[in-house]
């Protein structure tokens, strides 16, 4: 069986697709015509790619993610499994996104960042440092102003 994921909660969403796949079901991609998918970037599965998003050379989607419209994912990322990239986000090369993770919409990402498993990025913000686990970061430039409590 063919199923295709619609849900917004970033970690029930991950919880549903390994149900689903450890039951025999194939979770597919849904792709958008007006998408570009770069020939050397490695997209997982169960993941919903918007119109106008981008992924570009040689960058790595897990599964189970939202790439909403207008995103843009330049060469050499790291998107790992359960991520929601917003509207509108931008990210620069080499970043890694954590597990789960969810970047606000409009934000931006400044190249060679780590963001770690279960942030939360607020709309609008500019990342130009590393962010550790489970942070929620807000601001020009982005700063760190909480901890994400959540049950995994």
């Amino acid at each position: 069986h063919n199923i295709s994921l619609a849900i917004t909660d970033s970690v029930k969403r991950l919880t549903v697709f390994r149900n689903l796949e450890k039951n025999n079901f194939k979770v597919i991609n849904a792709v958008h015509s007006r998408s570009y998918i770069s020939p050397t970037a490695k997209i997982g599965r169960g993941n919903h790619i918007k119109a106008e998003s981008i992924i570009d050379t040689n960058s790595t989607l897990g599964s189970a993610c939202i790439v909403d419209n207008n995103v843009t994912i330049p060469h050499d990322n790291i998107i790992e499994d359960g991520v929601h990239l917003a509207p509108g986000v931008t990210l620069g090369s080499s970043i890694t996104v954590g597990r789960n993770s969810i970047i606000g919409i409009g934000s931006s990402i400044s190249t060679d960042i780590m963001i770690g498993e279960y942030c939360i990025i607020s709309v609008g913000s500019s990342v130009t440092m590393n962010v550790p686990d489970r942070s929620m970061v807000e601001g020009v430039p982005g700063k760190i102003i909480g901890t994400r409590k959540i049950q995994v």
